[in-house]
């Protein structure tokens, strides 16, 4: 199993979509590294993936007793 899977991610924020369609899967022993300009929803996704915030569609599914470190820049 992956350490963090989305399948069909959804997300919408204020009323507006701001996630559509992701699918992601971060094996143990994997780098990923999230590029795209302000505003992307890059944010949005690692808070989705860690359940700060709910999908409005699809699933987000972790690897029980998972720890992950997140500081948000302010």
């Amino acid at each position: 199993m992956s350490l963090v899977a989305a399948e069909r991610l959804d997300v919408v924020l204020g009323g507006r979509r701001v996630l559509s369609g992701i699918d992601l899967a971060v094996d143990d022993g994997e780098i990923v590294t999230l590029l795209g300009p302000n505003g992307s929803g890059k944010s949005t996704l690692l808070r989705a993936l860690l359940g700060a915030v709910s999908p409005s569609a699809g699933t987000v599914r972790r690897r029980d007793r998972l720890v992950v470190g997140y500081v948000p820049q302010t």
